[in-house]
């Protein structure tokens, strides 16, 4: 048991990084108000994916914006800006996941 959800949260990893099958743990808290699933260990290409994902949606929102009051086509702004937006989004997904300390030898 873990007073702080911190400490827990890096039993779960230290769990994942010594191949325990992690999918099937849960994190509850006392006086619940949340159930986390932990549906598995994220790495760094499912970090930039989600990333990804999530920068070039806003990106096609603000080309398509962009490309209303200027000369640009809205679509040749939509997809520029959701292609810097994927790119910002993979690399801000991603570098979060690099401050995770390797696991320990055994």
């Amino acid at each position: 048991m873990f007073d702080i959800y911190a400490d827990a949260e890096r039993a779960v990893d230290r769990l994942s990084d010594l191949r325990f099958p992690v999918e099937r743990v849960a994190i509850i808290g006392h006086d619940l108000r949340v159930v986390e699933q932990v549906t598995g260990r994220l790495n760094y290409g499912g970090a930039a994916l989600k990333g990804a994902a999530f920068g070039a949606f806003p990106g096609v929102l603000i080309g398509w914006f962009f490309g209303l009051f200027s000369l640009i086509d809205p679509l040749v702004a939509s997809v520029v800006l959701a292609f810097y937006g994927l790119i910002f989004g993979a690399v801000v997904g991603a570098v979060p996941r690099s401050r995770v300390p390797p696991p320990s030898a055994p």
